[in-house]
C-alpha cells in the first residue's frame, strides 16, 4: 500500500520566483497505468526554482501537471506569489512506492501569471 499525503500548493509554491525550462504534452503508458491522469492533466510544464524566500530549493527543478498552458512560454519567468503568479486549484501531494522512494506530485488547472 502507498502512502499518500495532501499538502496546500500554495504553501509549497510560495515565494519561489521559477523559470519555464519546458512545456511537454504527456503520453499515456500503461508501464504507470496514467491514462486518466493524462487524460484530466495533458500537459507537463518544466520549472527551476531562479530563487526561494527560505533559499532551500534554489536551482531544483521540478514539474507541474495541467490542464491548459495558454500564455506560457520557455523561457518565461514569474514568482509564486498573490501579486504575479498563482497555481489555479492546485493540488499537491506525497507519494510513495514500495521500495520507499518519495514523489511529489503538483498539479492544477492553469498558471495564472
Amino acid at each position: 500500500m502507498n502512502l499518500k499525503v495532501n499538502l496546500k500548493s500554495d504553501s509549497v509554491l510560495s515565494g519561489k520566483s521559477v523559470i519555464v525550462t519546458n512545456i511537454q504534452q504527456r503520453k499515456i503508458s500503461s508501464q504507470y497505468d496514467n491514462k486518466q491522469d493524462v487524460k484530466d492533466y495533458p500537459y507537463a510544464l518544466g520549472l527551476a526554482v531562479t530563487a526561494d524566500t527560505e533559499h532551500v530549493n534554489e536551482g531544483r527543478t521540478f514539474t507541474i501537471k495541467l490542464k491548459k498552458v495558454d500564455g506560457l512560454k520557455q523561457g518565461m519567468m514569474f514568482t509564486f506569489d498573490k501579486a504575479q503568479a498563482k497555481l489555479v486549484n492546485g493540488k499537491t501531494s506525497l507519494w510513495s512506492s514500495q521500495v520507499g522512494f518519495v514523489q511529489v506530485s503538483i498539479k492544477g488547472d492553469y498558471i495564472d501569471a
